[in-house]
């Protein structure tokens, strides 16, 4: 059996953070449909999810209106706007606390570690690009390709990086939860790499010259 839209979007404005289970428990649905309604939601920007567990339950993916879920929500519910429509369905307190006014999804911790991420890229990026200019024309092979490993792996990452991190400030974006693992698998290698090259170069600067 099927779930209708106006059904989900109904139920998610008077259960905002809810789960599968929750909604085939009140719905009487099967979980398949549900999946299938989500999905189609998910997939145009109107709903959201994030994953969120307490000490009591473990962590499932919860759905949430999005900014623009509220706007189709408001038309689909007979409301004339979605000021209005908003009145209709009051949330807890807990609820608008997790939800930053204006944004309309949850602020992981993730949205503050970004800005840290970014100006970490654009540091080791610049560093391995002084480094580069340095070893272009180095007899030494070794080096010369361990330079532009890193250099061109920083290039990349910076890319995917922010252009991930902008789409994500959309508020009707849906996070693409696969690229952010790959990010933030590589991003620490790339940084650890150039850091300690560039600390171990450092040290030998640092080092006295041996006696004649």
């Amino acid at each position: 059996m099927s779930v209708s839209d106006r059904e989900l979007l109904h139920h998610l404005s008077r259960m905002p953070l809810v789960d599968t289970a929750e909604l085939a428990m009140v719905l009487g649905k099967a979980h398949v449909a549900l999946h299938r309604g989500l999905t189609d939601l998910l997939s145009g920007g109107i709903v959201g999810r994030v994953s969120h567990g307490t000490a009591h339950l473990p962590s499932s993916w919860r759905y949430y209106l999005t900014a623009k879920g509220i706007r189709e929500a408001a038309t689909i519910l007979g409301f004339e706007t979605p000021s209005d429509y908003v009145r209709a369905y009051p949330v807890s307190r807990e609820w608008l606390t997790f939800v930053p006014p204006g944004r309309g999804r949850p602020l992981p911790v993730w949205e503050v570690l970004n800005r840290f991420m970014g100006a970490g890229m654009i540091i080791t990026m610049a560093a391995a690009y002084v480094e580069k200019r340095r070893t272009d024309g180095d007899a030494d092979l070794k080096r010369y390709e361990e330079t532009n490993a890193v250099f061109y792996g920083s290039v990349a990452i910076f890319i995917v990086f922010y252009w991930n991190w902008l789409s994500n400030l959309d508020p009707d974006n849906v996070p693409d939860g696969q690229l952010w693992i790959v990010i933030d698998t590589m991003m620490p290698i790339v940084m650890g790499v150039d850091g300690c090259r560039l600390w171990r170069k450092a040290g030998d600067q640092e080092s006295p010259s041996a006696p004649p």
